[in-house]
C-alpha cells in the first residue's frame, strides 16, 4: 500500500481484528500477493450475501466498512468508531455519517475564531434520555459518562462508555431532503459530566448544515473513485515489481561475471603455475 504509517493502520488492524472475531475469518485472503492487494484496495466485502456474516448484525457490518475503508481519509478514527450504533444504539450513528459530521463540524469551528463554548460542572447533564436533542456537543476538556436505560425501569441503568475530548455528544439528525430541516431527535441516552467539561456548542441550524449528504461521495463517483484507487495501487505495485526484477536481474549479471572472472583468474593462476613446473631448473642443466 502506497502512503505513511499513522493511526489510521491501527484503526484497519482493528477492524481485521473484528472482523475474524465475530466471523472466524479474515476480510482478505488469497494465496496470490496482487489478488491480495486488490482486495484490500477495493474492500468489496459482500455483507448482505456471503454466508459469513449470517449471523453479524447491521450494526457490527457498518462499523466493519467504517473500519476497513480502503481510503484513510474516509476511515473512521478510534474517537468516532466509539460514538458508532454498535456500541451505543444510537440507530442514525453510522460510519459514514459519523465521519461526514466530524469532517463538516471541524470545518465550522474551525471557520470561526472564537465557536461558541459551554462548560458543565461535575455531575451535570449534557443530554437527557427522552428529551430533544437539538443540539450537539464536541467535547474540548473533561470525560462524561454515556449512560443508557435498561429496559422500562428508569431507575436501572447501564454506563456504557466515556466520552473524552474530541467525541460527539447528541443525537444525529435524520438526513436533510429536499431543503428540509430534519427534525431534533430524541436523545437515545444521558451523558453526564464525570469531571468539569467544556464543549463546543452547535445548534440545530448548524447540525442541519453538517448533516447535508455529501452526493459527490455516493454512486457511480464512488465507485469510480474506488476503481481509479484500485489502478493506482496495481500500476504501483507494476512498477515496483518491475524495478525489483531489473535489481535482480543485474545483480545475478555482476554474479555471473565476476564467477567468469574468477574462473579466467584461477586458469590463469593454473596455466602460470604448471608453466613454472615444466620449465627445467638451474641444477638440472
Amino acid at each position: 500500500m502506497v502512503g505513511e504509517y499513522g493511526q489510521g493502520v491501527d484503526v484497519w488492524a482493528l477492524g481485521v481484528a473484528m472482523h475474524a472475531l465475530l466471523t472466524g475469518a479474515w476480510p482478505f485472503d488469497d494465496d496470490d500477493d496482487d489478488s491480495l492487494m486488490d482486495a484490500i484496495v477495493s474492500c468489496d466485502l459482500d455483507f448482505d450475501h456471503d454466508e459469513i456474516y449470517s449471523e453479524v448484525s447491521p450494526e457490527a457490518k457498518d462499523l466493519l466498512s467504517g473500519l476497513l475503508e480502503s481510503n484513510p481519509k474516509h476511515r473512521l478514527t478510534a474517537c468516532q468508531a466509539l460514538e458508532h450504533a454498535w456500541f451505543t444504539g444510537q440507530k442514525t450513528h453510522t460510519s459514514a455519517r459519523l465521519h461526514h459530521l466530524h469532517t463538516r463540524l471541524d470545518a465550522l469551528a474551525g471557520s470561526s475564531r472564537q465557536h461558541p463554548e459551554r462548560r458543565f460542572k461535575p455531575g451535570a447533564r449534557l443530554v437527557t434520555c427522552g428529551e430533544i436533542s437539538d443540539e450537539i456537543f464536541v467535547i474540548t476538556a473533561g470525560e462524561c459518562d454515556l449512560i443508557k436505560k435498561v429496559g422500562y425501569d428508569d431507575n436501572k441503568s447501564l454506563t456504557l462508555l466515556r466520552r473524552r475530548k474530541g467525541n460527539i455528544v447528541g443525537e444525529i439528525p435524520s438526513d436533510v431532503i429536499r431543503g428540509v430541516s430534519a427534525q431534533a431527535p430524541l436523545s437515545s441516552v444521558t451523558v453526564v459530566a464525570v469531571t468539569e467539561v467544556r464543549a463546543l456548542v452547535f445548534d440545530q441550524i448548524d447540525v442541519n448544515w453538517a448533516i447535508r449528504h455529501d452526493y459527490r461521495l455516493s454512486g457511480e463517483f464512488e465507485r469510480a473513485l474506488r476503481a481509479q484507487r484500485k489502478a493506482l495501487a496495481k500500476e504501483y505495485r507494476s512498477a515496483s515489481r518491475t524495478a525489483r526484477d531489473k535489481a535482480q536481474m543485474q545483480k545475478a549479471e555482476c554474479n555471473m561475471l565476476f564467477s567468469k572472472r574468477g574462473k579466467s583468474e584461477v586458469l590463469q593462476r593454473d596455466s602460470v603455475e604448471n608453466a613454472s613446473e615444466s620449465r627445467p631448473s638451474m641444477e638440472n642443466l
